[in-house]
């Protein structure tokens, strides 16, 4: 018995990969000291594997992978128009650090139109603030606490809020289907 079945392999995978994704539209305030991975966008391909639909850039990377192939077409579409994925809050040493990572991605194509049905809450990117969490890092919000972000340090805090504040929406792919948090993508637009 091997204790992990090939589904839940290929979700480990992916969790080393990421929580959540976070497309930026437009031009964000440059942020200082990015952690950033650059897609091969020739290479993109999606693969049914074990239940699942992968989204890969070479033979063996897995960038996500989603319970449904629309999902999954929907996330190559993001990668092609903004082919770089950025990370906030990655370096964290928490246990729990996968609650503290925010991911944003950037590139010079148009965002495409063929996502279909959104899945977004809308905030106000005026009133997006910073506030300390105690032991728990920072809570990054806006006034209804729609938006509602944790990071561990305050540099991390500023980094998410300048991401937050250039757009007036947090989107998502997959969520309504996801076995985890880690095959939920989120775009800002």
């Amino acid at each position: 018995m091997c204790g992990i079945c090939p589904g839940e392999r290929l979700l480990q995978l992916i969790a080393l990969c990421s929580l959540v994704t976070a497309v930026v539209h437009g031009q964000a305030e440059a942020l200082q000291n990015e952690d950033c991975l650059t897609y091969i966008v020739s290479t993109l391909r999606i693969e049914e594997i074990h239940g699942m639909w992968g989204v890969f850039d070479s033979p063996k990377h897995v960038i996500s992978a989603f319970r449904e192939e629309e999902d999954a077409k929907r996330m190559v579409s993001l990668i092609r128009a903004r082919p770089t994925r950025c990370f906030i809050g990655r370096r964290s040493q928490r246990s729990d650090r996968e609650n503290y990572i925010v991911q944003y991605w950037k590139g010079t194509g148009a965002m495409p139109q063929s996502l279909g049905a959104e899945d977004c809450i809308q905030y106000d990117p005026k009133t997006v603030s910073i506030h300390p969490h105690g032991s728990s890092g920072w809570d990054v919000v806006d006034s209804s606490r729609r938006l509602s972000l944790l990071a561990d340090t305050a540099a991390d805090a500023a980094s998410m809020r300048t991401v937050a504040a250039g757009h007036s929406s947090l989107c998502f792919i997959g969520r309504r289907f996801a076995p985890s948090r880690f095959n939920i993508v989120q775009y800002w637009k």
